[in-house]
């Protein structure tokens, strides 16, 4: 399989540094063959992310006075990429073992494929509980939860998920969107 090369885009504004460090730490633990690249586009943090992102060998977008416009540092930093896909990789998001960015590449390799998102999100127990319970729930927003609108599958469903999708019952899990 050819590997293609990654830009990772991750926001900040004054994020947990000890958090952000685990982030960044398991995207340089990643065993992916590919290129990668590791975007961090700041809205003017004073906390030290900054020299961090950059000790981490991001290349790091600084724009100050534009606390509320995430949206428009990432899409004033998409003009950087130089990767063949694109990963959105919140500060907080940490990767959940080497291989993670090489099993989300995977499915490009199938016809139609053009994207792919994990399907459940996962918690260390060290994390708070509040963390620990979103992650469980699949979503910040019990209301969304409890309306069947999380953007995640809820960690107690993935017992019946192998039973509904046998052809997926592997430790894997990922949904493919296709056009």
């Amino acid at each position: 399989m050819s590997y293609p090369s990654i830009t990772i885009f991750t926001g900040t504004l004054n994020p947990s540094l000890d958090i952000f460090r685990q982030s960044l730490e398991s995207i340089k633990m990643q065993k992916y063959i590919g290129n990668l690249q590791h975007i961090v586009y700041d809205g003017g943090s004073t906390n030290g992310c900054i020299e961090m992102a950059r000790h981490y060998g991001c290349t790091v977008k600084i724009f100050p006075g534009s606390v509320d416009e995430g949206s428009r540092r990432l899409y004033t930093s998409l003009k950087e990429a130089t990767g063949d896909l694109s990963v959105f990789l919140e500060s907080d998001n940490i990767l959940t073992s080497a291989d993670w960015l090489a099993r989300m590449v995977e499915p490009f390799g199938e016809p139609g494929v053009f994207c792919t998102s994990s399907a459940y999100n996962s918690y260390d127990p060290t994390m708070d509980p509040l963390t620990k319970y979103f992650a469980l729930i699949g979503s910040p927003d019990p209301t969304l939860y409890y309306l069947h609108k999380s953007d995640k599958i809820p960690m107690t469903q993935r017992h019946d998920d192998q039973d509904r999708c046998p052809a997926q019952s592997r430790t894997k899990k990922r949904i493919l969107y296709s056009r």
